[in-house]
């Protein structure tokens, strides 16, 4: 780099640098745009998996407690999905849950109807858990 040496109004001198950007500092710098871009979309991915599986379990939860009424699963998974419509990006995944044998099954399907996560919960028992905790003398 050359020095380039100018008068100012004043009188006064001033110098400066004359500078470019060079086809290798463009390159990086594509490069470095490109890698935070990926890192951005990734975390966004793993936000919607994250928060799809946290609403599954609460809607399981919930229809854990009511699991002699059928309703109540169907309430729950209809909760579930309107609250993943409430999330950006989240739009078109859905919940379902369903009830096989003494177990409640949810399963988390992201928008490209790819499969991302289930959860299995066994039935509500209250007595035994009591029983359990007499047993042990709590």
């Amino acid at each position: 780099m050359k020095k380039i040496k100018r008068q100012g109004t004043e009188g006064k001198r001033r110098t400066g640098l004359q500078a470019s950007v060079t086809v290798e500092a463009s390159i990086v710098m594509a490069v470095v745009l490109f890698t935070c871009a990926a890192i951005l979309g990734e975390g966004f991915r793993v936000h919607e998996r994250t928060a799809g599986m946290l609403i599954l379990m609460d809607a399981a939860e919930m229809a854990q407690t009511g699991i002699d009424r059928e309703s109540s699963i169907r309430e729950c998974e209809e909760w579930a999905n309107r609250a993943l419509r409430s999330y950006y990006r989240l739009g078109g995944s859905s919940i379902s849950i369903e009830k096989k044998g003494e177990n409640l099954t949810g399963v988390f399907t992201n928008i490209q109807g790819q499969e991302e996560g289930t959860v299995s919960i066994k039935r509500f028992e209250p007595q035994k858990f009591l029983r359990i905790v007499r047993a042990i003398g709590i």
